[in-house]
């Protein structure tokens, strides 16, 4: 692997998503994530759960 490509690599993996356990986010984040809800724009994909 070039270096270059390995460096393009590293950057990528630099932007992926990290996982957190629910035990280290703050209060204010778990409150959030309970209140948050799907725009109704997308309640047609509900059917698709139903299949």
């Amino acid at each position: 692997m070039s270096k270059h490509d390995y460096d393009e690599f590293v950057r990528l993996k630099s932007l992926a998503t990290r996982a957190q356990w629910t035990h280290e986010l703050s209060a204010e984040s778990l409150v959030a994530l309970a209140e948050a809800r799907v725009d109704p724009a997308h309640d047609h994909l509900d059917a698709l759960l139903d299949e």
